[in-house]
């Protein structure tokens, strides 16, 4: 795909040029960063005076690799998601899309939302997509992103038990929202909107791929937070292990960033909807999650920078 408005009407900037950062919007962001800070600050305060945060010190390689396992299975099925999502309109390449998340999930943990200013600012310059097709490519993401959760919450709330029924009502869900989801987009009052972004939901089988990548993402999410519980010596049931996770997805959609906002999220809201004899370590449970994350983000996401670096410094300036 070319940046030329000659060849491709999408790249007119006076029609889907995104919105600029004002300083107003700035001040925002930074407000929430620094109120997830905080709230990150008492969090790990609270698990420091509870005691649990000890367990860490006699952890050995055995105790942290699957949580540095379930970490990578679902950095990898996010960047994968990308990667299928776009498939219909330009070919991109998996590696590259896979070394852009890094980028972004390090710099995710950075104030004013510099991962998603990051990815677009890339995929601009790089691989000349329209912002038109840009913002369409994250709206498909998010709404695929709401699909699961809202199936995942709807079954929890329709059958408050993980077992075969609660496995039928969720897929059943799922099938059936996607098939919404895929009906829409394709209805003639949004195909002659989107000059061409519907391209994006247009395949049954992008749309499957796109939505198994999910389910793998969210199994291995739920997988990180049932291995730190284990840490703590801690049982928990495979449903209540759902529901922190479910939260924590929902916290991971804060518009000012997810650092602290979701381990509030998750110590405030979870011995609630699950146990509140677990309140100390649910708190505990989340913060390890959160490191596991760290640990891998941060190194892999310092060698993408890198690379990206070297990119750009290939390409004129925009």
């Amino acid at each position: 795909m070319t940046d030329s408005s000659e060849e491709n009407p999408m790249s007119s900037p006076s029609s889907d040029s995104p919105k600029r950062l004002t300083p107003a919007r700035v001040t925002v962001q930074i407000i929430g960063f620094a109120i997830g800070l905080a709230v990150l600050i008492w969090c790990i305060n609270n698990a420091r005076r509870s005691g649990n945060l000890e367990v860490l010190n006699s952890a050995g390689w055995r105790d942290v690799l699957p949580l540095i396992g379930c970490t990578c299975i679902s950095f990898i099925a996010n960047g994968a998601i990308f990667w299928a999502l776009i498939r219909p309109v330009q070919s991109l390449g998996l590696i590259d899309l896979q070394l852009v998340n890094c980028v972004v999930n390090l710099l995710n943990y950075a104030p004013v939302r510099l991962g998603l200013i990051t990815r677009l600012a890339y995929h601009r310059r790089v691989d000349g997509l329209s912002y038109l097709m840009l913002v369409a490519w994250y709206a498909a993401f998010a709404l695929l992103y709401f699909v699961m959760l809202g199936c995942l919450i709807a079954a929890s709330v329709l059958r408050p038990q993980f077992d075969v029924i609660w496995c039928g009502i969720f897929f059943g869900l799922l099938i059936i929202a996607g098939a919404a989801v895929w009906y829409v987009s394709q209805h003639h009052l949004i195909t002659s909107r989107l000059r061409g972004a519907d391209r994006l939901l247009a395949y049954p089988m992008t749309m499957a791929l796109a939505m198994g990548l999910r389910l793998i993402d969210v199994a291995a999410y739920v997988g990180r937070l049932h291995y730190s519980f284990e840490l703590l010596e801690t049982k928990i049931s495979l449903h209540d292990t759902i529901t922190l996770a479910l939260i924590s997805m929902v916290g991971n959609l804060s518009p000012v960033g997810a650092l602290g906002i979701r381990e509030g999220a998750v110590a405030y809201f979870g011995p609630t909807l699950t146990s509140p004899d677990l309140a100390d370590q649910v708190n505990a449970a989340i913060l390890i999650d959160r490191a596991a994350e760290a640990v891998v983000f941060v190194p892999l996401g310092l060698i993408a920078v890198c690379w990206m670096i070297a990119v750009l410094r290939r390409r004129p300036s925009a």
